[in-house]
């Protein structure tokens, strides 16, 4: 499991405690300790950690996670490292695309833990498929897929807030325009409850039921299979394989 060293590459001795190895540049899902043991028994043989320097002398780790916490567990206080030389986003770039061709092997969650992290970039969060494919070195279905999946979680969060705050709101709301209904009050400025909810707030006296018809519409069961016919039902299947494929 020790990482290819294809190639030679002037290094340097750094300090670990100089190093910042920010979580958000963490393209692994989740660390490997088996490789990190065999690692730390191996320190002579592997390459050096990749390290980018920004204009204030900060040294984010970009490639070498495994490597450096197997320098920590053998107590060791310096690490060969590659200093290279570039900004935060620049430190993004180059850890999404990290581990694609060397050390443990990624799993499909390091793969999309890479997109999400160069995704959660501004500089990025735009970019196409294809191009966020290829920093990550992976499929742009899969960049795709993931974009889909932050929608949903985003489409979610505004349902969610909707419905634990909101749906009070509404509720005292309606409360409210009910007890001056009820007590009269709208004949301070208004001949009718109608002419009052027109003039003063915009609304009509529909206001409730159109508010019932919603939760209705939104609690109304899907078609099931059943109820759909043979034709419908080979167009819905296709749809999915498609998707799937």
């Amino acid at each position: 499991m020790k990482p290819n060293n294809t190639a030679e590459r002037q290094s340097t001795s750094i300090k670990i405690s100089e190093i910042v190895a920010d979580l958000a540049l963490q393209p692994r899902a989740e660390m490997n300790e088996q490789a990190i043991a065999e690692y730390a028994a191996h320190l002579d043989e592997l390459p050096p950690i990749v390290l980018m320097k920004d204009a204030a002398g900060v040294l984010r780790l970009v490639d070498g996670w495994h490597r450096l916490r197997a320098h920590e567990r053998a107590a060791r206080t310096c690490v060969p490292s590659l200093v290279l030389d570039g900004e935060r986003t620049d430190a993004v770039v180059y850890a999404a695309g990290a581990n694609s061709l060397h050390g443990v092997r990624r799993t499909n969650a390091d793969k999309r833990r890479a997109v999400e992290m160069l995704l959660a970039c501004s500089e990025w969060e735009e970019r196409s498929a294809k191009e966020v494919a290829r920093v990550c070195r992976v499929s742009d279905m899969l960049v795709a897929d993931i974009r889909r999946g932050k929608q949903v979680d985003r489409l979610e969060g505004v349902i969610q807030n909707l419905l634990t705050h909101r749906f009070d709101e509404l509720n005292d709301t309606i409360a409210a325009l009910r007890e001056i209904r009820d007590g009269r009050g709208y004949l301070r400025s208004h001949r009718t409850f109608e002419d009052y909810l027109r003039g003063r707030f915009g609304l009509s006296p529909k206001f409730d039921v159109a508010i019932i018809e919603l939760m209705i519409e939104l609690w109304r069961p899907a078609p099931t299979d059943d109820s759909l016919d043979s034709e419908s039902q080979a167009s819905v299947d296709l749809d999915i394989r498609e998707e799937v494929a």
